[in-house]
């Protein structure tokens, strides 16, 4: 049995279980040195725990769709009294873009029918002239949104009824959203 008092004991067990032999001595610290350990320890807490998070979004949510608006068939002269929508338009609800945010794994399902999609920007063309027709459309978008895609919707309407409009689906994404893009329209069949 080891004798002296409990510390001693336990103070060897301790360095028993650390590895230090029980007849070594353990130099401490000499106090000369302590201001600069703690110093050294400081500099290090400061240094490995500060994290810089950037909260802002990622890229310029102020961006500009430009592109060119084509007739299928060819070019035509529009009346006078012709006007051409164009839209950017996210059709994905924000509460089930923010769950599958969240969660990615998700499978998007999609919006309901009768809900509308919302209009990011749009530009009204009065008068055109003719087409092929240049467009330039201001939207706000997250690069978020820009990663499941956005449409672009195209209505030419003269006479009090809308005669051209894009029948096949123009999405957006995030690596041609600046690029230009070519915009098919047909005519409105009743």
């Amino acid at each position: 049995m080891i004798e002296g008092s409990f510390w001693e004991v336990d103070n060897f067990r301790h360095r028993d279980l650390l590895g230090a032999h029980p007849t070594m001595k353990m130099n401490p610290l000499p106090r000369s040195a302590l201001p600069a350990a703690v110093a050294l320890l400081a500099v290090l807490l400061a240094t490995t725990g500060c994290i810089h998070l950037d909260l802002t979004p990622q890229g310029d949510s102020d961006r500009v769709l430009t592109g060119t608006i084509n007739l299928e068939g060819g070019s035509r002269s529009l009346p006078d009294d012709a006007v051409v929508l164009v839209r950017v338009e996210d059709a994905v609800p924000p509460r089930v873009a923010a769950a599958t945010q969240a969660d990615p794994t998700l499978l998007r399902p999609p919006p309901p029918a009768d809900m509308p999609p919302e209009v990011l920007g749009e530009q009204l063309i009065k008068h055109p002239g003719s087409i092929p027709l240049s467009f330039s459309v201001e939207y706000q978008a997250e690069a978020s949104r820009l990663e499941h895609g956005l449409n672009v919707e195209v209505r030419i309407s003269y006479g009090g009824r809308v005669q051209y409009i894009n029948r096949n689906s123009y999405a957006i994404g995030l690596n041609d959203a600046a690029a230009p893009h070519s915009i098919w329209v047909s005519p409105v069949t009743r």
